[in-house]
């Protein structure tokens, strides 16, 4: 029975990261530039599911930079907040939620691609590869409707909600 679980669950992971390249792609370059630049350090594989990467910000990034930070299928922890072990797991938890949100951005990407394939296929290439720029939208949005751009983005409130009600764990049963 694990077997096939496990064999499912790869038959399902492969299309999701397929189709989420390029938010993986996208952080990687991240890191990679962060980690030129000598802001992070730490990279391990990430927490929050398959092909996504840890790392953490220098203690000079985080003096200037209070907030752990999820790029794509990357995710930036400021050391503060993984002192203790509780605060560690919330913002895993936390964290999880905006990789999964952009790995949903690839798939939106991917299916707003498909009908411009027959019109462009550069510009359904360009629509899906652009798909980790998503999330401005919830920024706009936010700043539009008079709040805060980081805080009351629909995918920040989103992921705080689901930690805060436990609707960011799988479903069980």
């Amino acid at each position: 029975m694990t077997h096939h679980i496990q064999r499912g669950s790869l038959a399902r992971a492969i299309p999701l990261a397929i189709l989420s390249a390029p938010s993986l792609v996208f952080g990687m370059l991240c890191l990679a530039l962060f980690g030129v630049l000598g802001m992070v350090t730490c990279l391990r594989v990430g927490k929050s599911g398959a092909w996504s990467i840890d790392a953490t910000w220098r203690p000079w990034v985080a003096s200037r930079w209070r907030y752990s930070t999820t790029l794509g299928l990357s995710v930036v922890y400021h050391p503060l907040h993984l002192a203790t072990p509780a605060r560690a797991e919330e913002l895993q938890r936390h964290e999880s939620v905006h990789v999964r949100q952009h790995q949903d951005h690839g798939v939106l990407g991917a299916l707003l691609a498909i009908p411009l394939l027959f019109i462009s296929p550069t510009a359904a290439l360009i629509v899906w590869l652009c798909s980790p720029l998503y999330s401005a939208a919830c920024w706009l949005g936010a700043v539009l409707r008079g709040g805060h751009v980081y805080r009351d983005a629909e995918h920040e409130r989103s992921a705080y909600g689901q930690v805060a009600s436990g609707w960011d764990r799988p479903w069980q049963g």
